[in-house]
């Protein structure tokens, strides 16, 4: 039996993972000389495997979800050519806790709890309402436009969310208004007028 089969992990989170397979020998295989893989694996805290996956060379992808929170697996996986097996590889990895991925939010999720956050509605003189949801993606919208840098749509939404009074959120939602259906007159006004204030 030769080498090791190498065996990869990315995209670890809580309750799944990604498997990736493959060493220099599978790697060099010749062309119809498919490698065929057995994986399995198991909660470090147990003895028995269970079968995860058969995967064929090149394609030595595989996700596995519905794991647990925090807990140590060991992966074995089996490399086989025709009916000939060839190496087994062991290794071992750890789950993330739900706390970690809670604390690894992205980009848009930041700005869905700032959302969240700010639950207060500006009244303004027609009669409608103006939330910050509705802030978030008129900024967006002018971020995408190339409008507004990433930077100010930030700090302008911090601001707008956390420390903006009902005076100037009302003078934002007029501004919209105003000049809903002429974008970069819009961006131009809300930097000048709020660039000194964020």
């Amino acid at each position: 039996m030769q080498g090791s089969t190498k065996i990869r992990f990315e995209d670890v989170d809580a309750t799944s993972l990604t498997l990736i397979l493959g060493g220099s020998e599978e790697e060099t295989s010749s062309l119809g000389n498919f490698i065929h893989y057995r994986v399995l694996h198991r909660k470090g805290s147990e003895k028995d495997y269970t079968e995860t996956c058969a995967l064929v060379s090149p394609d030595t992808r595989f996700v596995v979800s519905g794991l647990t929170p925090d807990t140590e697996y060991c992966f074995k996986v089996f490399s086989f050519r025709g009916i000939k097996e060839t190496s087994v590889g062991e290794t071992k990895v750890s789950t993330k806790t739900s706390q970690e991925e809670e604390d690894e939010p992205t980009s848009g999720t930041q700005e869905k709890q700032l959302a969240l956050k700010e639950t207060e509605v500006v009244s303004v003189s027609n009669g409608k309402s103006f939330e910050l949801e509705d802030c978030v993606r008129v900024l967006r919208q002018l971020e995408l436009s190339g409008y507004v840098e990433t930077n100010f749509r930030l700090k302008f939404l911090t601001w707008y969310g956390l420390h903006a009074n009902a005076d100037k959120k009302n003078l934002v939602k007029a501004l919209v208004n105003e000049m809903d259906k002429h974008p970069r007159a819009l961006a131009e006004q809300l930097i000048q007028t709020f660039s000194n204030l964020i």
